[in-house]
């Protein structure tokens, strides 16, 4: 077996992209190279110097297998368009949350009333857990379908991403308090900034909302976890 042949073996099924194969296949190349070059200086001839550089290295189930447990998740090229994908997740955030034009009406209506009637500006805001959330689901006729759903479940769906990405971009996300932490305050920064800003309610039920949708993103991170784990471990298994 040459050293293409040993190196084709190694890296078929590395659970990484294409590019970062060729990256370790280049490395492990160089490094049975200077093998080769090592045996071939003690008077072997070529082929015997390559057939000892490939036992000195090691069975290729072995190196595999050693590879794929050193592996992050997700590559470092991979990484670069889920990192795009953040990006753009966290510019449509700050979007809806601060520029779209419906924020802005309502920041009219809000300053308006609140002029208006400065005794009841306290209405605007929400500082008692599940006090909104408690409304919307023993008063579910009094509001619009699509209202309901979107201000009871939309905060949830919203931050789902957010719990998904984060460990998967960051290491230090990887523990969960840490995440919780990142999560909260996270929420809390939007919420105050619209309440400074009038651009929506300060609601704390929004914030409870967040993070059970920051929870279930870590979930799905967490299930996706194991399932790459269990196929890495059911390669070394059957190779």
């Amino acid at each position: 077996m040459g050293l293409e042949e040993y190196l084709d073996k190694i890296v078929r099924g590395l659970p990484c992209s294409k590019r970062k194969k060729q990256d370790i296949y280049d490395e492990l190349l160089d490094h049975l190279q200077m093998l080769k070059e090592e045996f071939a200086s003690d008077g072997y001839d070529e082929r015997k110097a390559e057939q000892l550089a490939i036992e000195a290295f090691g069975t290729h189930q072995t190196i595999a297998r050693e590879l794929k447990k050193s592996l992050p998740l997700i590559d470092e090229y991979r990484k670069k368009w889920v990192g795009m994908g953040f990006l753009v997740y966290m510019l449509s955030m700050v979007y809806l949350l601060f520029i779209n034009m419906d924020r802005f009406v309502g920041r009219d209506f809000i300053i308006h009333r609140r002029a208006q009637f400065p005794e009841y500006s306290y209405v605007y805001h929400n500082l008692v857990p599940f006090h909104t959330i408690k409304n919307y689901l023993i008063y579910f006729d009094h509001y619009p379908l699509f209202n309901w759903v979107c201000n009871l479940f939309g905060n949830i769906i919203f931050f789902i991403p957010l719990g998904l990405l984060l460990p998967l971009l960051f290491s230090s996300c990887h523990p969960l308090e840490r995440l919780f932490a990142y999560l909260f305050s996270t929420s809390f920064f939007f919420e105050t900034l619209q309440y400074l800003f009038d651009l929506g309610r300060f609601d704390v039920d929004d914030i409870l909302l967040n993070l059970t949708g920051g929870l279930l993103g870590y979930a799905l991170y967490r299930l996706f976890y194991l399932r790459q784990r269990r196929l890495r471990h059911d390669e070394e298994q059957n190779g």
